[in-house]
């Protein structure tokens, strides 16, 4: 059991500050490496870099705070995975907003029998109404678990590189289902990706999760009054 307000205060972060931060920020850097580096090193330089890691950083930022100033409530795993699945909602819960209204502003500004309209219209409403909405929940926990491992570490070294570890371990996995949408070479990389790489550690985690439940839960002693 946790505090209501403390894991509603999660999902608020990432559905209102992690995604402004993210793009305000994302912006900016975008910016810089196309001033710096051109144009063509910043097409795929914002979405295996940029993005991951400005993203990663905001959504778990709040974690931190956490770490730092309410440590008791990120102890145990299971805490980590619950504020940091929360978090990562939030920010699909905005994203997807977003990505829904744009992908159907652009379908209805074009012509309906346009085939190139309806197929990326279709594929848009599969990829992220099926595939994907669990992502971002997906990457935050595992900042959380480095978070929440922290907590029973002595010594700030060892607690730093467990919370850098969480949280680069969260960027490569977005980082790499980022690289399987850009590479053109192989159309079906990002199924693959999604396949063998996404969906067995996303269930494991789901595993793991349940297993760490049904050991905290310890079902309440019958009182005979015999």
């Amino acid at each position: 059991p946790a505090r209501r307000y403390l894991l509603l205060s999660a999902f608020v972060w990432g559905a209102t500050m992690a995604p402004f931060f993210s793009l305000w920020s994302q912006e900016g850097l975008q910016t810089v490496v196309d001033t710096q580096a051109g144009s063509e090193v910043g097409r795929w330089f914002r979405p295996l870099v940029i993005t991951p890691v400005t993203e990663e950083a905001f959504k778990g930022l709040f974690l931190l705070w956490l770490l730092v100033y309410r440590r008791s409530d990120t102890r145990g795993l299971m805490n980590g995975i619950v504020l940091g699945g929360l978090v990562g909602a939030g920010f699909a819960f905005t994203e997807q907003i977003l990505y829904f209204g744009n992908v159907t502003v652009t379908y209805m500004s074009s012509r309906a029998t346009e085939g190139s309209a309806v197929t990326t219209f279709v594929t848009s409403l599969v990829l992220r109404g099926i595939m994907v909405p669990f992502m971002h929940p997906f990457f935050v926990a595992f900042i959380g678990l480095g978070i929440s491992c922290a907590t029973a570490i002595e010594g700030r070294f060892g607690q730093a590189v467990s919370v850098i570890v969480g949280f680069l371990f969260a960027v490569f996995l977005h980082g790499l289902w980022d690289w399987a949408g850009l590479a053109a070479s192989d159309r079906f990389l990002i199924l693959k990706i999604y396949t063998f790489v996404i969906l067995p550690l996303f269930l494991g985690l789901v595993i793991f999760a349940l297993l760490l439940r049904r050991r905290q839960w310890v079902p309440a002693p019958t009182i005979s009054t015999n």
